[in-house]
């Protein structure tokens, strides 16, 4: 008999309800015809008096396609709890994770609330056994096997805080350890964290110099590659999406703020003097950032004439229209539209105020987070730009942040060298730039150039060894 595997299943739209009496407040009766039965409820209601609907929200199936119930509730406390957070959820691996550990403890036949005296016999310390060995047989990345295990821990914290969990014997065995880090001034810190003896220690790969770790693993493009970029969007002959790279490529602006730019943003009159222009993002503004934070990004005045035409093309205005015939928004008007919409007049990225009202008419299973800009790169763009870079160029939109970075840094380190501004000015500069939280990040972008040439240098060097040396078997081998 051929099992189905335990999953993550999406939900377009969740409210939540409770049976109650029929004389009670907002009563709804509900009939069952099969039972010839009706009974009554009512719409459960946050701490402000909120129903508590929700859109796109996930469940655990088991292999039987049944509701894994603690699991369920497990993810639906964190959407209730951090519900200002709940994009970030929605687009985490959280029940992907738990899915994961549903399967393996169906697999295996455990029984995941149950902790006998043996410790290697209990859930977690199998399943952190079951995680290493698939690191040592290279199936699974020691990253993805660490947030996998990380992932059971919080479930069965959540599940002795909340559904007072208390097995006979322990979960795991904790202690108090502390880790160096650098604070938001660039000084060394220690903090105590709790770790536990099934959490998946160590470092997990080798750091990579070629990469800049900046929300991500990304890899700045050299002259040529932007220039290539450039020109591949041109052939494209797609408007929407070469603004859109453009934007992010000269002002180092992430995905989420790119696609919330609206349209007031660029019908503004800007005094003649300025080069470039200063737009405030973040929590009270109407375009969204990292984590809500309010940072200010600046961009070029010619990007910025670019896109204001590009907004009263005839095409972009029909786009437009159809987005205030469908938007939720009250009071909606032609300023505040997305610059960038779908020719169905769908954002490409939903911004905070869109993500948080509620459609109950939502049939989709995951709305719109810059999806199909990723797809235009990699279906597009990606292919022609391998053409002329070769066929193991790679390429990210995020990439055109650390491009950004390392071209404002580039610029700003000769300034130094020219003695036109101090290191500590240019670190700062690059530092607001980007909307760095520390300096740890900025400093990767300015040690950046330095480190790769120091590994090249040293591959180059390598490499004229290895070949003196094989040069030297190979003539030692035929002589004997």
């Amino acid at each position: 008999m051929e099992f189905n595997r335990a999953r993550r299943l999406t939900l377009p739209v969740l409210s939540l309800t409770e049976m109650c009496d029929q004389g009670d407040a907002g009563a709804i009766p509900r009939d069952i015809p099969l039972f010839d039965e009706r009974y009554y409820y009512k719409p459960l209601l946050h701490d402000n008096d909120e129903p508590l609907n929700f859109n796109q929200i996930d469940m655990v199936l088991s292999r039987d396609g049944s509701p894994w119930v603690d699991a369920c509730l497990f993810m639906l406390a964190r959407v209730i709890d951090k519900a200002d957070e709940i994009h970030t959820i929605q687009n985490s691996n959280l029940a992907g994770d738990l899915a994961t550990f549903r399967e393996f403890i169906e697999e295996y036949s455990i029984d995941y609330l149950a902790f006998p005296k043996n410790k290697l016999r209990r859930p977690t310390y199998r399943y952190k056994a079951f995680l290493k060995s698939k690191i040592r047989t290279g199936e699974t990345a020691k990253s993805t096997a660490q947030r996998l295990m990380q992932t059971v821990i919080a479930f069965y914290k959540w599940l002795k805080k909340e559904k007072g969990f208390n097995p006979e014997n322990s979960l795991w065995v904790k202690s108090d350890s502390q880790i160096s880090f650098t604070d938001n001034f660039g000084f060394q810190k220690l903090k105590n964290v709790e770790t536990t003896d099934v959490s998946i220690k160590g470092k997990s790969a080798l750091k990579d110099v070629t990469v800049i770790n900046d929300g991500g693993s990304l890899h700045p493009l050299d002259l040529k590659e932007q220039q290539v970029l450039v020109d591949c969007l041109l052939r494209s002959r797609n408007h929407t999406m070469t603004l859109i790279m453009l934007v992010a490529l000269f002002s180092g602006a992430r995905i989420q703020t790119v696609l919330t730019l609206k349209v007031k943003h660029f019908t503004v009159q800007i005094p003649e003097h300025l080069s470039h222009i200063i737009l405030l993002c973040g929590s009270g503004t109407s375009v969204d950032s990292k984590r809500s934070k309010n940072i200010s990004i600046e961009y070029p005045r010619w990007l910025h004439n670019l896109i204001h035409d590009y907004i009263f093309s005839n095409e972009t205005t029909k786009h437009r229209d159809k987005w205030l015939g469908k938007t939720l928004r009250d009071n909606a008007s032609a300023e505040d539209a997305y610059v960038f919409l779908t020719n169905r007049g769908t954002p490409y990225y939903e911004d905070t105020v869109d993500r948080n009202i509620f459609n109950p008419n939502q049939t989709t299973k995951k709305r719109p987070d810059g999806s199909t800009v990723r797809t235009f790169i990699a279906d597009k763009l990606l292919p022609m730009m391998k053409e002329a870079l070769g066929p193991d160029f790679t390429f990210s939109f995020h990439d055109l942040r650390a491009t950004f970075g390392m071209n404002l840094t580039d610029s700003l380190l000769e300034s130094v060298q020219q003695g036109k501004m101090t290191l500590t000015n240019a670190r700062n500069a690059v530092r607001d730039a980007m909307g760095h939280d520390s300096y740890t990040t900025t400093d990767i972008y300015l040690n950046y150039r330095r480190n790769v040439e120091i590994v090249s240098t040293a591959q180059t060097e390598y490499e004229a060894y290895l070949s003196t040396l094989i040069q030297r078997v190979k003539g030692g081998f035929y002589d004997n």
